[in-house]
């Protein structure tokens, strides 16, 4: 996998469309959708936030610039089920209300029979994907857990279907940009209480002086 990728796990619908067809479709990456409590240990420090991905981000030039493939849990030894190569191949990938959504007609092969097979059973509920993300905003809650919006993307590689959930909830994120976002926020922080104390100094000084004056005058009438 190509470096600096996150990846993202949803739970969402896979259907099959027909009972005699190997077509399915589902929703790759919903947009405008808060997602689950997401987990990354930073330095010893467990930090907890959501993401969201914009509309904005989702567009048909993202459809366009990628060679897009859809696999069963990240593995790519299984076969590649499908594939968008730059908006043409056997994997569907449209714009919709609901975020990135997909379609493809599963291939005749052992593989592909047993996640067929899956998703008519209804046992695969989770779908992931592989992205970068490139214009991101970052702001903290008053819960003290953070918000990423991401507005564009720089990268999508690829789409997965998952056959169970995750063993670990701490994801990937892009450490830097969480990082910076921290180190602006408390260095804010840090310049306000500086603020608040030279504010509180300067009231100070302004009283000390106005009593050492009323002290001046009470001493001149003595």
């Amino acid at each position: 996998m190509k470096n600096n990728l996150e990846i993202r796990n949803i739970t969402t619908e896979i259907r099959s469309l027909e009972e005699e067809s190997r077509k399915v479709s589902g929703l790759a990456i919903p947009s405008d959708s808060r997602s689950e409590l997401l987990y990354r240990n930073i330095n010893g420090r467990m930090l907890k936030f959501y993401e969201v991905i914009s509309k904005e981000a989702l567009t048909e030039d993202v459809i366009k610039e990628y060679d897009v493939k859809l696999y069963l849990n990240h593995d790519s030894s299984q076969g590649t089920f499908a594939r968008s190569k730059f908006g043409e191949g056997s994997l569907r990938l449209f714009i919709t209300e609901r975020g990135l959504e997909f379609e493809t007609e599963l291939p005749n092969t052992v593989f592909g029979d047993a996640l067929l097979e899956g998703i008519r059973r209804g046992d695969f509920d989770k779908i992931s994907f592989a992205y970068r993300p490139d214009e991101q905003e970052w702001k903290d809650n008053e819960d003290g857990t953070y918000e990423r919006t991401v507005r564009s993307i720089s990268l999508l590689d690829e789409i997965s279907i998952l056959s169970c959930t995750p063993a670990y909830s701490e994801t990937d994120v892009n450490v830097r940009s969480l990082e910076e976002f921290i180190e602006k926020r408390e260095k804010e922080q840090e310049e306000q209480r500086k603020a608040e104390e030279d504010k509180q100094k300067q009231i100070l000084e302004s009283l000390d002086n106005k009593l050492k004056e009323i002290e001046e005058i009470e001493n001149s009438f003595k």
